[in-house]
């Protein structure tokens, strides 16, 4: 409104009608921030502390080309009724990509460990089993694997490995202690699993399917309850339980 002028840090640096502040008084607040792959993601603390963990150093970590960050492979959903935690708790959900995400089977947790402020986990399951050809798996169903880290409570990446190579980053940043804003971005590999080019419309169904599977876990996440002592079945209370010791951290 005054034409100020402020460094990095937050300090003033101009005051275009005086001289600028040198007691070092005059201060706004500083985030850390960090950009990796075309994507800057900001670190929040409700009381400006620094980051507990470092952030990712790729987004994209797999050999080859990918088609860029655009417009067409970003989303926004703004408001949502959510706590960051939920969208956390999906990578130690095996059974949950059956009912929500019309997985054919119930997948399998083939692993899962804690590294420092990053919870990791690798979901087995198959990609395209309801039909014999899909557009995600024209050659039939594909036994594949899906790898997941959460970085901290706000930040999920995961990577699904079938015929087609495709990576999504989530992000969740809270807006009031019971509402938030999420943003996606979604990199496709250029070549698809049998080595042909990835049209730029396989691509945009890819980036629709995973948005899709978004929208499909609000529908739940929007009108769920915390429970704290969960009724697990036997088969996923060991992930689960590492996972929500894992995000005492975070508060």
């Amino acid at each position: 409104y005054h034409g100020w002028v402020w460094n990095g840090e937050g300090r003033n640096t101009e005051i275009p009608y005086s001289s600028p502040d040198s007691m070092g008084n005059l201060r706004l607040g500083a985030w850390a921030v960090h950009e990796v792959d075309d994507v800057v993601l900001v670190y929040y603390s409700h009381d400006g502390a620094p980051p507990i963990y470092d952030p990712p150093e790729r987004m994209i970590r797999f050999d080859g080309e990918t088609w860029p960050v655009s417009t067409a492979t970003t989303k926004i959903w703004l408001d949502q009724q959510i706590s960051p935690q939920y969208m956390a708790e999906n990578a130690a959900d095996a059974a949950h990509f059956k009912y929500v995400h019309k997985a054919a089977d119930i997948a399998a947790i083939a692993g899962f460990e804690v590294d420092g402020g990053v919870f990791k986990a690798r979901l087995d399951l198959t990609f395209g089993g309801h039909a014999s050809t899909t557009w995600a798996t024209p050659h039939g169903p594909v036994d594949g694997y899906i790898i997941t880290e959460n970085w901290g409570l706000g930040l999920g990446w995961s990577r699904l490995v079938g015929f087609d190579d495709v990576i999504y980053l989530l992000g969740i940043t809270p807006t009031s202690p019971y509402t938030a804003d999420m943003r996606s971005t979604t990199w496709i590999a250029r070549k698809r699993g049998d080595g042909s080019e990835m049209s730029e419309k396989v691509r945009d169904l890819w980036v629709a399917q995973q948005n899709y599977q978004v929208d499909s876990d609000l529908e739940i996440w929007n009108r769920l309850s915390y429970v704290d002592h969960a009724p697990w079945a036997k088969s996923e209370a060991s992930p689960m339980r590492m996972l929500r010791a894992w995000t005492k951290q975070f508060y």
